[in-house]
């Protein structure tokens, strides 16, 4: 289960690192790039009607689209090339496709179209793409996030440098204008808060004992709930919209690992409400599941 609160503050918009084991910007660049090819390419296929979408349903009823793949299969060939050495965890791999990471210092976890039904819906969708440190003590850190809204033309980039400082860009696809996250201050929740969420979540009973929890000990409750696709109802912090995002349900690590890098990068945190720890990732579990 997945607690996340957000900070936003103004940070700068390029850093360089000479003692990174690799370029950070390098492989957030070329991430950006590859999901903006996969968003042309996808929107293009729902242009042509639903018919065209090949829609079915996975086992574990969930909605899958020829896009799924189409997305998948630009990210992964993209990654590949530019990265050779780096092991790659998408959505659609098969069991069998996904690598052991458990010696691997990094890896991509990615979800090439996260709200795969709202996509098929003529809605709201993602596209992420995270890179993900295992660190000397053996815990792991989500160190570049992208994610792409391409109804929105809004794209979300963070990346966490290896000395403590991190950068956040928040890019228009259409214009190239960039802005930066507006300041946020997590000392104290305030009495009303905007919690991010979904219908599933919120009859979770460990998010409703969450709730029930912070009305007690700290006398806040949500004003509102606002709900989109994993990493969408993430950025409602980024973009002011949401103060707090609740994740009661199952979900998988390329659900919530390109989020946690770019609200990482802004100083917030993500939480695994299970261990109180900071989310961990690489497990090798069966789907990749988080709980």
């Amino acid at each position: 289960m997945i607690f996340n609160l957000g900070i936003r503050r103004l940070l700068g918009m390029t850093h360089k690192r000479a003692n990174d084991q690799i370029n950070l910007d390098d492989i957030a660049a070329e991430a950006e790039r590859l999901t903006i090819v996969a968003a042309k390419e996808i929107l293009a296929l729902r242009d042509q009607g639903p018919e065209a979408l090949g829609i079915s349903m996975k086992e574990n009823d969930t909605v899958l689209t020829i896009a799924d793949g189409m997305a998948q299969d630009i990210i992964i060939d993209g990654l590949s090339k530019q990265f050779p050495n780096i092991p790659i965890v998408s959505e659609e791999f098969k069991e069998s496709e996904i690598p052991n990471l458990n010696e691997t210092e990094y890896f991509f976890l990615v979800d090439p179209l996260d709200g795969t039904k709202h996509y098929a819906n003529g809605k709201k969708f993602a596209i992420n793409i995270a890179l993900v440190k295992r660190n000397l003590d053996g815990t792991t850190t989500p160190v570049v996030g992208v994610i792409n809204t391409p109804v929105t033309d809004i794209m979300y980039t963070g990346i966490n440098y290896d000395d403590g400082s991190s950068t956040v860009r928040v890019k228009n696809t259409v214009t190239g204008d960039v802005f930066e996250p507006d300041a946020f201050d997590q000392s104290q929740p305030p009495q009303d808060f905007i919690l991010a969420s979904s219908n599933r979540s919120m009859i979770s009973p460990v998010t409703t004992a969450f709730l029930d929890n912070l009305k007690a000990k700290k006398g806040v409750e949500p004003s509102a709930i606002v709900s989109d696709g994993h990493g969408s109802k993430a950025m409602m912090i980024v973009d002011g919209d949401a103060d707090m995002y609740l994740q009661g349900a199952q979900l998988s690590e390329w659900d919530v690992a390109a989020p946690h890098a770019i609200l990482k990068a802004l100083g917030g945190s993500f939480i695994d409400m299970n261990t109180g720890a900071e989310m961990q990732y690489g497990n090798n579990a069966p789907h990749f599941g988080v709980e």
